[in-house]
């Protein structure tokens, strides 16, 4: 095989033009291009889609529990549930009927946690606290519905857990659990005694 020495300016042009005319019909050429802008704006199209469908159902999901214990809660106010309404494991007796109404068929009652307290006055009720691992200290939750006339709080806490983890993302969300949802109701019983 005989290397070809192009000592002649005339075969030089010629390379020459053969590599111009590859990069013309490359930068002419688009067969491929519609595949390569959708592969290079599919990730982030996804992720943002990923982030609203999470968003839209975690704001479902949280609105549906603060509607459950809103009528958890009327039915304490006006004392058709009082601490003597349960024989046995109040709190456990209260969270079965709370998760037997229909708005509930998002969750997972095992994961559900519970706290009915009465409070001596609407301004400092107590906040929820977390150990150093993020998670729930429940030793001082209970079930004590006050007689009529008293103040509640009904506090009923659920580990949502979301399908696409935003953390990996590097999006930190604030707060000791980004995962627990909450609902709260303060209310005064109605005089039923």
């Amino acid at each position: 095989m005989a290397l070809k020495i192009l000592n002649n300016p005339l075969d030089r042009r010629e390379v020459k033009h053969s590599r111009r005319s590859i990069w013309n019909r490359f930068r002419k050429n688009e067969d491929g291009a519609t595949a390569i802008e959708f592969s290079i704006l599919a990730v982030p199209f996804l992720i943002i889609t990923f982030a609203i469908f999470e968003t839209g159902l975690s704001y479902f999901a949280n609105r549906t529990l603060e509607a459950s214990v809103s009528t958890m809660a009327r039915k304490i106010r006006l004392g058709q549930i009082t601490a003597t309404t349960y024989a046995g494991v109040a709190a456990d007796d209260f969270k079965n009927e709370l998760c037997d109404l229909p708005t509930m068929l998002l969750f997972d009652c095992a994961k559900l946690v519970v706290d009915v307290k009465t409070i001596e006055n609407f301004e400092e009720p107590d906040a929820p606290q977390y150990d150093v691992n993020g998670n729930l200290r429940v030793e001082n939750f209970d079930f004590s519905p006050g007689a009529g006339g008293t103040i509640n709080i009904v506090s009923v806490y659920y580990d949502w857990s979301r399908f696409f983890d935003f953390s990996s993302l590097g999006y930190d969300l604030d707060g000791d659990n980004p995962n627990m949802m909450r609902s709260v109701t303060a209310f005064m019983n109605e005089s039923f005694n």
